[in-house]
This record gives structure tokens, sequence and C-alpha cells, in this order.
């Protein structure tokens, strides 16, 4: 992770090469020279993830701390504010025996404390809850610690972002672009699931925009996604629908089976002297088929060529928003 520094230079944060796998923080210029490096943790493998500056002049790192592999193992989320020169001011960490923990962001708070985001578990192993959410206060110290289910299973390090909100609460993002609204205590708002879990997905950061949206960035079947969300976390999708969310009945087609390895539609048109045809999008809001029938009622099935994942069918003629829809396998 990089972050500016006043002069116009550059302080990262990651891990020191093999055999001092510590916390790395490096001062670069302008140019990107090394100006100096420092190095952080325990006798076993310590990494830092992400760096934020703090309104103070300082420097904020969430990492893991103390893990008897550099993967990531029996490691504890470790969270850490460094000068200018990269020397320790203060650090905390949080962890569980034979469990896996560690810090992917962090971000300053309009009181002067920290919500640090983070997972935790057993790499590879169900788990009931592997987001974390920490919210700290100027010295670092924790207020309130919250544990959420995020995904069903996770690899080390998932990065779980949580960042603050325009309202003074939470925004939480992190595998299958899982958005997830959080209140002043760390509480679910509302969860809201961007992309299907069916889906080899990750939701890598989540930021709000001026205009109250909010977008992520991450991958989706080894593909990059960019993904834009109203304020509720539905997703946005050009040209098919500019009202901020999807009602809950917006074709006059009946979607029999909305999820499913095909997609079933039953219909009935109202004006057979026209072909009835459907427009679909994938998550990023392209267009990927279009659909189109001149008999006056029936069954349309779709998906068998298509890859696994969601997608919005609305009718191209009609200012009805779309339909979501996902396919599995």
């Amino acid at each position: 992770s990089v972050t500016a520094t006043p002069d116009g230079g550059y302080l990262v944060t990651g891990r020191g090469r093999f055999p001092a796998l510590d916390l790395l923080v490096a001062k670069y210029d302008a140019e990107g020279d090394t100006l100096w490096t420092n190095v952080h943790g325990s006798e076993e493998f310590d990494e830092g993830y992400t760096i934020s500056p703090t309104s103070d002049g300082n420097y904020v790192i969430a990492g893991t701390k103390g893990a008897t592999s550099y993967t990531g193992q029996d490691g504890d989320l470790w969270w850490l504010k460094i000068d200018g020169d990269g020397e320790i001011i203060w650090e905390h960490d949080f962890g569980a025996e034979n469990l896996d923990y560690w810090g992917t962001s962090i971000a300053e708070l309009d009181d002067g404390g920290f919500i640090i985001g983070g997972g935790g578990g057993e790499q590879g192993v169900e788990v009931s809850k592997n987001l974390v959410v920490i919210k700290t206060d100027s010295s670092g110290e924790t207020e309130w610690m919250k544990e959420h289910y995020a995904c069903l299973y996770f690899a080390d390090p998932t990065p779980y972002w949580v960042d603050k909100t325009s309202d003074g609460v939470y925004i939480a993002a992190g595998m299958g672009f899982d958005f997830m609204k959080l209140d002043s205590s760390g509480e679910i708002e509302w969860k809201s699931d961007i992309i299907t879990k069916y889906l080899s997905t990750l939701s890598c950061c989540v930021r709000q925009t001026s205009e109250g949206r909010f977008v992520s960035v991450g991958t989706a079947d080894d593909m990059f996604y960019l993904i834009d969300a109203n304020e509720n976390g539905f997703i946005q999708i050009p040209g098919v629908n500019e009202s901020p969310s999807f009602s809950d009945n917006p074709l006059s087609i009946d979607v029999l089976t909305p999820v499913g390895p095909q997609i079933k539609l039953q219909f009935e048109n109202p004006s057979p002297a026209s072909p009835l045809t459907l427009s679909v999008f994938d998550a990023t809001g392209r267009k990927v088929d279009e659909i189109s029938t001149v008999q006056s009622s029936g069954m349309i099935t779709w998906g068998k060529r298509h890859s696994p994942g969601v997608y919005f069918i609305r009718e191209a003629v009609s200012p009805a928003p779309a339909q979501k829809v996902v396919l599995v396998r």
C-alpha cells in the first residue's frame, strides 16, 4: 500500500524480504528514489497491508503480526501509528489461538478514532463469521469489535475493507462484492450481494462518492470489475435503469426461475403484431444478449450459453427497470 506525503514523496508499507519477514515501511522521494526503510515486527511473520495519513501529520497501518507462516497462519490483526520517519508511536493487536486474523483497511474518523477492517477464521474452513470490524479511539485503543459473516470460505489475506460514510457510519466489502452498511455500533443495517458468490469474486476496496453512491474494484471470474452501486447497495446498470433501485415486479413477463442453471421466463405479448424483445445485461452494465420472439405467449429458457453470474433482464422498449437473475452451475 502507498500513500502520498506532504513533501511530494511517498510512504509504502508491505513485507520485507526473506529472512527478515517483518512489516516494512519505506520512504521514497517524488522521483521514486529510496530515502529510508524501516521494519517492525515480531520473531515470526509480519506484514503491512494498508497505510493512511492522519490529521496530525502521522500515519496509521493495518496488517498482520506474529504469523507462523508467510501465508498469515495464526497471525494477529495488527494496527499501528507511525511518525514521518517510520517510528512507532503506538501499536495494538487482536487475535485468538489457532485462528488467523489480519487487517486490510484503516481510516481516521471525525472523532479522531479509527475504523479498521480485517478478516479472521481458519483458512479453507467454513466459518460463521469472518469479517472483523474494530472501532478505536485516537490512541488506537479498542472501543468495540464486531465480527460478521461475509463469505463461506476465506483465503488469507482476503481484503475485507471498511470505510466511513457521509452519514457518520460505515460501509464494508469483501468476498463476492457483498456490501454491508454498518451502524455506529458496527451492526449490519443492510447487506447487498452485488455479484453472486457462485462466481469467484473479490472486492478489494469500497469508497463512497460525493453523490452518495458506493464504488468498488475487484475481480470476478479472473476479470477486473468496477462496481457502482447506489446508496442502498443496488448496482447501477448504465442504459438499463436510471432509477436508484429495482422494483419487485418490473417486467410484464414472469420470471419463473430467477436462480438456476437456466432462467425460465413466462410471457404474454400484448402486441402480437410486433416481436417481444428482451435485453440482457451483465453485472457491469454491458449488454450480452437479446431475446426475441414473435409468439403471443409461451415460455423462454435462457442462459445455457452464458457463464454463471448475475444478469439483468428487461424489455428492450419498456421504461420498466430490470429484473435481476442469477445463473449457477
